[in-house]
């Protein structure tokens, strides 16, 4: 039993890592309206990335391969829209968009604000979520984090970098070193 515990876990890890190397080619975009040309999505994306990011985009021609809003029931008028999930040929044109999307002051399109996601499978954004009181604690105090992939945190503090699996161990860590 105890070996086909590990087995099993294994697995799940394994399976977990292709299912986000299946995604990395994908954005998740939320805040467009729901109507807004639903009929040609992709087209309507593109146009909106390009206005906004314009010669920032470093690829000259960057093309949204398909696009559609998660499935589930339109939301009544005044609710949060649905999220987009756009599939972009290319998994650097996505990269490129993503590091637009966090230089930029704010993306709007008629005056709704857009927010830029990476797109990961379930297990990768509960652990990535988990990590969200970590983020904003150290984003209070003024300290230089990143999230790798999948949810590791890296913490740049006094010219040394901490490596954290575990929101408890970076908040164990914190709180020995008095941030």
């Amino acid at each position: 039993m105890a070996n086909l515990k590990v087995e099993n876990d294994r697995i799940k890890i394994k399976l977990i890592d292709i299912e986000d190397r299946n995604r990395r080619c994908n954005i998740r975009i939320t805040g467009l309206p729901e109507g807004s040309d639903e009929n040609n999505l992709a087209c309507n994306l593109q146009k909106i990335i390009f206005e906004n990011f314009g010669k920032e985009q470093s690829s000259d021609f960057f093309h949204i391969e398909r696009a559609h809003r998660i499935p589930g029931g339109k939301p009544v008028p005044g609710k949060t829209p649905r999220t987009i999930l756009a599939k972009l040929l290319s998994s650097q044109d996505r990269d490129n968009i993503l590091k637009c999307a966090r230089t930029s002051a704010s993306i709007l399109y008629d005056g709704n604000k857009l927010s830029f996601f990476p797109d990961f499978c379930k297990e990768t954004q509960e652990k990535r979520r988990s990590l969200w009181e970590v983020k904003k604690r150290l984003r209070d105090k003024g300290v230089v984090y990143s999230v790798l992939y999948p949810a590791k945190l890296r913490v740049a503090y006094k010219g040394s970098s901490y490596f954290f699996d575990a929101a408890e161990a970076a908040v164990e860590w914190m709180d020995r070193i008095a941030i």
